[in-house]
């Protein structure tokens, strides 16, 4: 068959045909697509309902849950309460400098930082910030092993998240600490 023999209708008719017959064909390949996507999101929507039913066959979910709920409610015990940024920041500083001062170590200088989330938000209450402290203060080895001591045993959330003692010249230590705060609620200022 010469196509230059066909007729222009006959012609006009191929091409049409030809042209219905790639986007039939693309039609189907799409379709296709969507069918394997399909497929998967099937296969995992499948699994997820089995592994749920799992979960939910299980009989510990109930004592768990009170035992989150007793350890959140610890965690919030241990955390100071404040109305504001501001007052979490004066209130950590003063603790801060009372706690130094009592062992007898020289604050040279101490930074609160503003307060912020927590880092795994998710896993927190909303409610719950952390402000960090950077000190320095002079290097008294019996003093500051007093005070971490203290600081361990405190019954608010308090850590040390760094520490560096310089020995040269003046010997000096640079920590940085973090404690919990609640803020909104105000709480006992003597703590």
């Amino acid at each position: 068959m010469n196509l230059p023999a066909l007729d222009e209708k006959t012609r006009l008719r191929l091409g049409i045909g030809l042209a219905v017959a790639l986007v039939w064909l693309f039609v189907l390949l799409e379709l296709s697509e969507q069918l394997g996507e399909a497929r998967t999101l099937e296969d995992r929507l499948q699994r997820e309902i089995a592994r749920n039913q799992a979960v939910a066959q299980e009989t510990y979910w109930p004592t768990f849950r009170a035992e989150v709920h007793q350890r959140l409610d610890e965690f919030r015990a241990h955390a100071w309460r404040e109305e504001s940024e501001g007052l979490v920041q004066a209130r950590f500083q003063d603790w801060l400098r009372a706690q130094l001062s009592g062992h007898a170590l020289v604050v040279r200088d101490l930074v609160v930082a503003l307060p912020t989330p927590l880092a795994d938000e998710a896993l927190a209450p909303a409610e719950i910030r952390q402000v960090r402290a950077r000190i320095t203060l002079d290097f008294k080895p019996d003093a500051l092993h007093d005070w971490l001591t203290e600081l361990a045993e405190s019954p608010h959330w308090v850590w040390v998240e760094r520490m560096l003692v310089t020995q040269r010249g003046n010997p000096r230590v640079e920590m940085e600490l973090t404690g919990l705060f609640i803020i909104g609620v105000s709480g006992d200022h003597h703590r």
